[in-house]
């Protein structure tokens, strides 16, 4: 028996300056992944970046609910949010949202970035970013039980819960990401 194809559709809404303007090419991927999700397409990526001057999309869980609203079983899969920009509380309260306003259909990827200019913008080290991926995914998993629980001394409660808790997969390219991922995520 062959191997299982699974149909993707990705999404990084760079909008070159000779192209259409940005908000044309949000409301093109919205009615695309709802045609997908009519054909039966399996998932569909998005991508994070920030300061890039094609206004590659910033804020994937964002377009995530909005595709989850236009759409009814097509998973919705970040690649990859980039964990050492966010504070990892507000990260959990934006994924669990995410996670319960589309029914359950997000794969929450994460990844550790790689443009210097990204972390000088957040104030954040680049040297850093795999420590924090690693402490972002601990922290996911504890605020996700729905108890309160301190972290670098502050009491926190995300809510609402998410039921079930969206599948954590570690982005990269490289073995050690691999092993990386199968040490401390769901899937890569």
């Amino acid at each position: 028996m062959g191997a299982a194809v699974e149909l993707v559709i990705s999404y990084d809404m760079r909008a070159p300056a000779f192209g259409a303007p940005a908000r044309e090419l949000y409301a093109a991927a919205l009615d695309q992944v709802q045609w997908a999700d009519a054909l039966g397409f399996d998932s569909v990526g998005l991508g994070e970046h920030h300061g890039s001057p094609d206004g590659y999309n910033p804020s994937p869980l964002i377009l995530a609910s909005a595709m989850g609203a236009r759409t009814r079983r097509i998973r919705l899969r970040t690649s990859v949010v980039l964990a050492p920009l966010y504070d990892p509380v507000k990260l959990a309260e934006d994924a669990a949202v995410t996670q319960l306003a589309t029914n359950g259909r997000l794969l929450l990827g994460i990844g550790g970035g790689y443009r210097p200019s990204e972390f000088e913008t957040f104030g954040r080290k680049l040297a850093d970013r795999w420590r924090a991926v690693g402490e972002t995914i601990a922290l996911l998993r504890l605020a996700w039980t729905g108890e309160p629980f301190e972290w670098q001394g502050r009491r926190c409660w995300v809510t609402p819960r998410p039921d079930p808790p969206p599948p954590i997969l570690l982005g990269g390219g490289t073995p050690a990401a691999a092993r990386r991922a199968a040490r401390i995520a769901d899937g890569w």
